[in-house]
């Protein structure tokens, strides 16, 4: 896994970043896709409900698969 990463992918590693809102923007998602973070935090701007944040949740896995 670690060899198929850019250098950013692989700096982005060493990061847990926070999202502004309950679903994933334009620029979250080049966030997510140049970088990989290590983590996604989740915020009380963030949580809503459950489905919103189960939604969230499987944008950012989709976002980071690599």
């Amino acid at each position: 896994m670690g060899d198929t990463l850019t250098l950013e992918q692989r700096v982005g590693q060493l990061f847990i970043i926070g999202l502004p809102g309950t679903s994933i923007d334009k620029t979250s998602e080049k966030l997510l896709k140049d970088i990989s973070p290590a983590g996604v935090c989740l915020f009380a701007r963030n949580c809503k409900n459950a489905p919103e944040i189960r939604n969230l949740l499987d944008d950012v896995r989709k976002e980071t698969a690599y």
